[in-house]
């Protein structure tokens, strides 16, 4: 995931569902884009009250902040049985910055666990297949505050680096936001790091 100092992920473009049924159950799917642990905690809270009467709600996730983050939940079905088999799905398709929750409504015929391991990889599979697969970049978010008169040398500046600028604002100074690839404190006075972003490349 690391090239030349620079961070890179396959992950999704857009949130994406899926349902498929199994002896009876049924398994509702969802593979979501989360850039850090917090938002995907909270992405699973979220599922769980849209199905406050589903049998099971399972996930994993893969997640890139300073280095890569993985979890998994069975949620009561048996151990290593569900959200393991989602989160070895996600790695064999070597993705991250992604959250897959399947929802089980139990339809009266027990699976057995090969069974639930199969319908477990199959709900995440579906979506996966059905969700548009891009390459991030991790870039780091900056502002610089310039004077006027020394806009036009910064930006020609940021050029030379292949930075991207976000925006300009025009205040009392200028105010420039920009992507870089790599860090600029060094290179550059008057930069301030804002955050860090993930873009498509």
């Amino acid at each position: 995931m690391v090239n030349n100092g620079q961070t890179f992920v396959l992950s999704i473009l857009e949130p994406v569902e899926g349902k498929f049924t199994e002896k009876k159950s049924t398994f509702y799917s969802y593979l979501l884009r989360c850039d850090s642990q917090k938002q995907a905690i909270e992405k699973v809270r979220e599922i769980r009250k849209q199905y406050p009467d589903a049998t099971h709600v399972c996930w994993a996730f893969r997640i890139v902040e300073d280095d890569l983050q993985e979890s998994w939940s069975d949620a009561g079905e048996p151990k290593g049985s569900a959200g393991l088999q989602i989160l070895n799905v996600l790695k064999s398709r070597n993705l991250a910055n992604v959250l897959c929750v399947v929802v089980r409504y139990f339809g009266g015929v027990k699976l057995g666990i090969p069974g639930l391991i199969q319908a477990y990889k199959t709900a995440t599979v579906i979506v996966i297949e059905k969700a548009k697969i891009v390459k991030l970049q991790r870039m780091l978010h900056y502002q610089i505050e310039c004077y006027y008169e020394e806009l036009s040398g910064y930006l020609e500046k940021l050029r030379k680096f292949s930075c991207i600028v976000k925006n300009i604002e025009y205040t009392e100074k200028a105010k420039i936001d920009f992507l870089a690839s790599s860090p600029l404190n060094d290179v550059l006075q008057k930069v301030t790091l804002k955050a860090k972003e993930w873009v498509v490349v």
